[in-house]
């Protein structure tokens, strides 16, 4: 198995079990219990950023709740779930040292989330990833700015 594969990586195969119960229609407390009798590896506890199932582990769920099939509109789902990283430019530098107020590629305001935010000037571009299953708020996915300004 090479590294693109892995589980660990959150292939295009992987979901949020917030996202996975929205879309088959089970509660959470069904897929908890069913998560425990699930083979070490399939799904993954994430803290901070949520449980994950592969996609052995959905079809696997799906076959024990008695589903006839894989719910409509899974696979695309749990692509754009994944594909969560991307780039934000700084909109405005609060008087929060721990955050920034971002726009991102829809051009709709987030707030960054980052350990000090002396270095950021507005217009600059950092990749950043969202948080949990939280559309609002994200955290930069690589170290602080050396200089004022500037990677």
């Amino acid at each position: 198995m090479n590294e693109n594969d892995s589980f660990g990586g959150r292939d295009a195969r992987a979901i949020t079990e917030i996202d996975l119960a929205d879309l088959t229609g089970v509660e959470r407390q069904v897929l908890r219990k069913a998560r425990r009798a699930m083979p070490e590896g399939t799904v993954e506890i994430v803290p901070g950023s949520g449980v994950f199932w592969s996609a052995e582990a959905v079809v696997e769920v799906c076959k024990q709740l008695g589903m006839p099939e894989i719910p409509e509109g899974l696979w695309p789902e749990m692509a754009e779930q994944v594909s969560r990283e991307f780039t934000a430019r700084v909109e405005r530098v609060p008087r929060n040292p721990r955050v920034l107020f971002c726009r991102d590629g829809n051009n709709e305001l987030i707030l960054v989330r980052v350990r000090r935010n002396d270095r950021f000037v507005p217009n600059m571009e950092l990749p950043v990833r969202w948080t949990g299953d939280s559309r609002e708020v994200a955290v930069l996915t690589r170290k602080l700015p050396r200089r004022k300004g500037a990677w």
